[in-house]
């Protein structure tokens, strides 16, 4: 990120509804009675999958200019096996046609980190880092776009995120689609084409995949972080007003 003013926004969920910083996105056909998120005032989003990989997400309210740089964080656990394509994700959304994704994966011989890619309509997806991952441990990944590349970030057990590692192979020149207006994407959900199946039209990752019976999905911490115009210094944590200036 550049060294200019930042805002900032972090969301711990200790408030036990969901901030207006961000919208829900969930099918609740899908999920047990009482809706397909809770809050429990534990510090923990919950999405209540019940024998479905249903789609449960939040994004951003509202578009966020990501002329100057953006990077989106989050710590993360879900249990069950997820797949490669369909784990817990952080994602930087421009349209349907541009979009990046870091989800973790465990299918037979897929496990680690998985970069999905859509540039102008065309998917990229790479594994890389391979562990033994166990779903019911946390996970932080985050993505940062700066004005020439994006880099994705992650660590397998954490309660923060001030302990991800670059993730070296996964680091890429950014796509010229890829400024202006965006949109952070945190949770479950499937968008594009996978191998020509045209199964998951939907924008915004509103798509669900096959069952995995998913019974906990979770969101532990949030932290986006703009680089505004040089003039804008407000910092957004937890509702409150102050400000902040990166350091260099």
């Amino acid at each position: 990120m550049t060294a200019n003013a930042a805002v900032v926004y972090q969301d711990t969920f200790d408030a036990g509804t969901l901030n207006s910083f961000w919208t829900l996105q969930d099918e609740p056909a899908s999920y047990a009675s009482g809706g397909g998120a809770t809050i429990p005032g534990n510090g923990w989003l919950r999405f209540n999958s019940v024998g479905n990989n249903a789609y449960a997400n939040i994004r951003s309210a509202d578009t966020l200019d990501t002329t100057n740089g953006i990077r989106v964080d989050a710590v993360m656990r879900q249990d069950s096996s997820g797949t490669s394509t369909f784990a817990m994700s952080v994602s930087i959304y421009y349209g349907v046609d541009n979009w990046v994704s870091l989800r973790m994966g465990n299918a037979g011989g897929q496990m680690g980190w998985m970069k999905d890619v859509f540039i102008g309509g065309v998917r990229t997806s790479q594994m890389g880092d391979y562990f033994d991952f166990r779903n019911w441990n946390k996970h932080a990944a985050g993505i940062e776009i700066t004005d020439t590349q994006i880099k994705f970030l992650g660590a397998y057990t954490t309660d923060d995120v001030t302990n991800m590692a670059v993730i070296d192979a996964f680091t890429m020149v950014k796509p010229t689609g890829f400024t202006g207006l965006g949109t952070v994407i945190i949770g479950k959900g499937i968008s594009g084409d996978f191998g020509g199946s045209g199964n998951y039209p939907n924008p915004y990752f509103q798509n669900s995949g096959s069952s995995d019976n998913h019974q906990f999905n979770g969101v532990d911490y949030a932290r986006v972080t703009v680089i505004p115009e040089p003039a804008t210094l407000l910092l957004l944590m937890g509702g409150s007003v102050a400000l902040l200036r990166r350091k260099r």
